[in-house]
Parts: structure tokens; C-alpha cells; sequence
């Protein structure tokens, strides 16, 4: 089951209003207190979303509910495979065990897991033509320049928002009013295993998102990044490769 993204113009186009990051993704899915699948092996791409329920984010960490069916629970330290039931697919993301989760609601007792919060999130549509979708929290950052004639003009840090081998999506804090086929100089700063890189873009949207909230920028590469290609593709080929055998 490889994983390919649709073509620049569904990433970027100006209809696109939402904005995803990790902890948006994590979030909603508390909010409706989805259910989820939870595999040890990783043998499965998508495993059955019967296992527990997301019930809450906190900080540092999501915190699921497992049914009381008097089994083990999963140690703290172990790797997971989870499947967050989306419609109209899945969000698949890997996380590790951070400890047990305990409430008490009246009379009513609930017990579940915390685990970690992932680097990304893959959504997998439940038809057979997939997209890859790669949601970051806020740790990946990229430094901005404008390219002008007289030299480069510092635009500020911004928040990487989804990233794809042919461009990127970038919130910055202060709107500059950027208009398209400008050319920026970006200097990125990504979470593992996605390489950090220097790179030269494209505007090819912007949005200003207005009182003084700054603007999303939607950036094509002018050059050809291969170990970002990479590296955006290995969960879903490991996931590919497990599937075949």
C-alpha cells in the first residue's frame, strides 16, 4: 500500500481553509472521543478501531481509555501502532507508553493509558486511493528571507504546518503581505527523521489570517530535496513493506 500525495494544487489551494497540525488532529479526536485501534506488532497498516477511546490531550502527552476487560495493560516504555477512527478514514500515528491513566467519574471508574504525542500523523482514506497527509506539532520551525534585489530581508520564524516532496505549508507570526512567485530562503529545523535542510521557494498562496494573527504561506521548492523525499515516505513504505509479507 504505497501512499502518494495528490498534485500541488490540492495541497495548496486557496478553497483549503483548515489548517492541521498534530495537536488539531489530537484534539478533534478527543473532543468526539474517537475510537481507536492499538497494535503492538505493526504488522497491520489499519488495525480495527475496537481497542479504547481517545478521551483527552494534555501537554505532553494523549491519553486513552481501554475497556474493562480485566487484561494487561500495555507497558510503559512499549512502541504502539494506533488507528483513530476519521470519517472518512483513518489517522495512523506511532507512539510509545508514558504511563496509566485513572479517573474517577461518581461511581463510575475509568482506566486507560497515557502515551506520547507523535511527530505526524497519517491520514489514510478508507478507499484504496490513499493521501498522505503529515501533520507536525509545533517543534518543526523554518527561519524565512525574502530574495530581493538589494538581499535578503528577515521575515521571522515560522511554524511548518504539512510538507509534502514538492513544497510546504508555513504559518508565519507577522503577515508581510507576500505575494506570489516571490522567492524566500528557507533555513528549516525539523524533529526526527526528517533532515533539517536550507532551501530556496516559491510563493505559491498566502493568506493573511488578519488581526494580527500572521499569514499562511503555501511554498514550493525551486530544488529538488531527495532525502526529504524520503523521509516523508518511510512510515508508509515501512508500513507498505510489513503489509507484503
Amino acid at each position: 500500500m504505497l501512499v502518494w500525495l495528490r498534485n500541488l494544487g490540492d495541497f495548496f489551494g486557496p478553497g483549503d481553509d483548515n489548517v492541521h497540525t498534530v495537536r488539531d488532529v489530537l484534539r478533534a479526536a478527543a473532543a468526539r472521543e474517537a475510537s481507536v485501534g492499538i497494535c503492538t506488532s505493526g504488522d497491520d497498516a489499519v488495525s480495527p478501531t475496537d481497542d479504547g477511546h481517545v478521551v483527552g490531550i494534555e501537554s505532553d502527552s494523549l491519553v486513552i481509555q481501554l475497556p474493562r476487560t480485566g487484561g494487561c495493560l500495555p507497558i510503559v516504555g512499549e512502541h504502539l501502532h494506533l488507528t483513530i477512527d476519521a470519517q472518512p478514514g483513518f489517522e495512523c500515528c506511532e507512539v510509545s507508553v508514558k504511563g496509566h491513566w485513572e479517573r474517577h467519574d461518581g461511581t463510575a471508574r475509568r482506566a486507560g493509558i497515557r502515551v506520547s504525542l507523535p511527530t505526524l500523523v497519517e491520514h489514510v482514506q478508507r478507499r484504496q486511493c490513499h493521501r498522505l497527509t503529515v501533520a507536525f506539532d509545533l517543534s518543526p520551525t523554518a527561519q524565512a528571507f525574502l530574495i530581493g534585489t538589494a538581499g535578503e530581508t528577515p521575515l521571522g520564524r515560522g511554524d511548518i504546518l504539512d510538507i509534502s516532496e514538492a513544497g510546504m505549508r508555513l504559518r508565519l507570526p507577522t503577515a508581510h503581505g507576500l505575494v506570489l512567485s516571490q522567492q524566500l530562503r528557507l533555513v528549516t529545523r525539523f524533529p526526527d527523521p526528517f533532515p533539517c535542510f536550507v532551501a530556496i521557494v516559491e510563493v505559491v498562496y498566502a493568506r493573511d489570517l488578519g488581526s494580527d494573527c500572521g499569514e499562511i504561506l503555501g511554498l514550493r521548492f525551486l530544488d529538488p530535496a531527495p532525502d526529504l523525499g524520503r523521509a516523508i515516505h518511510l512510515p508508509a513504505m515501512r508500513r507498505a513493506r510489513r503489509q507484503r509479507r
